[in-house]
């Protein structure tokens, strides 16, 4: 038996299923199910009753809770007590999100605030970066880790997948294409787009839905743009196409003079824990797994998406 089987059985009886007690801990369900599937085995009886409805205590088990509760009380304390010793001076942790909130969709918040929760003693200093300067960041050791949208070629960054989640063709609402039905990717190709300035041409490439075209890349500009705020605008002012991630659309370019096209299925959108390999690993390691854990209990905040392997 030990401390992380306890805090999941405790969490578990505390919540009273074993699906609400994953999500507290932010652990992924079948993991906290097997877990006390083997917290069992090792005290040699049944701790709870399991229903479609949820979980009841046995008697072993309330008296698991009662001692089990102390136990983690007391090791809670003296970690603490350890670790302010250890930590008397507190270390900052410069974390870089590409156009802020929305690097991470609706779990952008979320990653952070579980980072701080795990890791009090480390300050975040948060970083808004533009489209183009999202890489270049990690490069010149202007954040330690940035959450990124890949593609990603440069060898010098190491970087950890997340999730993916769709894309969408987006324009203003008087656009030739607005609302159409049947577009097809050839139809787009003839319209201009926005220039997405100083970006790898990797990632540019890839925005411009180059891997998709039968002929040359993009050469059709009306505007540029680095962050969301100039591609709304642009979107607005000009008669352009441009995708975007789902969930860019939904937080900060849904807007009344602004729609989607219908178009088919483009590849994902995917989201990156990003740090530069020959840094110091430790904290942006912690920052990686602390995504990772997060992404896997709460993709379904993120509507559409789906985990990504590491």
């Amino acid at each position: 038996m030990d401390v992380r089987q306890l805090r999941m059985f405790i969490s578990v009886a505390e919540e009273g299923s074993i699906h609400a007690g994953a999500r507290r801990l932010l652990i992924a369900q079948p993991a906290v199910s097997s877990a006390l599937r083997k917290l069992e085995r090792e005290v040699g009886g049944s701790l709870m009753v399991r229903s479609p409805k949820g979980i009841e205590l046995t008697a072993a088990g309330v008296a698991l809770l009662a001692e089990g509760r102390n136990i983690v009380e007391q090791i809670d304390k003296m970690s603490h007590s350890v670790r302010e010793l250890a930590t008397r001076e507190r270390q900052t942790l410069r974390v870089g999100l590409i156009c802020g909130t929305v690097a991470a969709a609706d779990l952008t918040i979320p990653i952070l605030q579980e980072f701080s929760r795990r890791h009090p003693h480390v300050d975040l200093a948060i970083t808004d970066l533009t489209l183009a300067e999202q890489f270049d960041a990690v490069l010149d050791d202007a954040v330690d880790v940035a959450i990124v949208r890949p593609p990603c070629t440069d060898e010098r960054i190491e970087t950890t997948p997340l999730f993916a989640e769709p894309r969408v063709l987006c324009c203003s609402k008087d656009h030739p294409l607005a609302n159409g039905t049947d577009v097809e990717f050839a139809d787009v190709f003839d319209e201009p787009m926005i220039e997405l300035v100083n970006a790898p041409e990797s990632w540019r490439s890839y925005w411009m839905l180059d891997d998709l075209r039968v002929g040359p890349p993009s050469s059709k500009f009306k505007d540029s743009a680095v962050t969301l705020s100039q591609l709304h605008m642009s979107l607005t002012l000009e008669q352009v196409t441009m995708p975007a991630a789902s969930s860019a659309w939904r937080m900060s370019l849904q807007s009344p003079p602004l729609s989607t096209i219908d178009v088919p299925p483009m590849a994902p959108s995917q989201v990156a824990v990003a740090y530069r390999q020959d840094q110091n690993k430790a904290h942006a390691s912690a920052f990686t797994r602390c995504a990772r854990d997060v992404s896997e209990a709460l993709i379904g905040l993120v509507p559409g998406a789906t985990l990504l392997p590491t």
